[in-house]
């Protein structure tokens, strides 16, 4: 017969081999989960690092592009400027010669009501002379001599 030692130091022996069993494969478990989670860190470190220079780099292309338009406003502000200026100081100009136009054709006409036109048989209406029809055909472009 088998003494109760025997049966005592067999179950003391299994016991022993599956805590160390349970240990090892806990241990082992653990040792690979960690390598996972220290890969997985390792890719988001790296994802978030490109992450972050691919918003760094579209931030600076972005603010390079700003200050393209801003340039191109400041520019187009300018001339804009430069048009308003150039057209008020040609309205000053139109108004002169239309001031002297008038003044050539009633001197031309002696300051009389000639300046009508008479086929319209109208004496109340001034119309161009020689000099208005001439400044006329100018602002628009046309032929002063045709």
């Amino acid at each position: 017969m088998i003494k109760p030692a025997v049966y005592a130091a067999a179950i003391a022996l299994g016991t022993g081999l599956l805590a160390a069993s349970y240990t090892s494969g806990y241990l082992n478990a653990k040792r690979i989960y960690a390598a996972e989670i220290t890969a997985l860190e390792r890719d988001y470190a790296q994802g978030n690092a490109a992450a972050q220079t691919a918003y760094a780099e579209a931030l600076a292309e972005a603010q390079t592009e700003k200050a393209k338009w801003f340039d191109h406003a400041q520019r187009q502000g300018i001339q804009l400027a430069q048009t308003a200026r150039a057209l008020d100081s040609a309205r000053e100009q139109i108004k002169k010669d239309i001031n002297h136009a008038i003044e050539q054709d009633r001197a031309a006409d002696g300051n009389t009501a000639a300046l009508s036109n008479p086929a319209n048989h109208r004496t109340d209406v001034l119309c161009f002379g020689d000099h208005g029809l001439r400044l006329y055909r100018r602002a628009f472009g046309y032929s002063e001599t045709d």
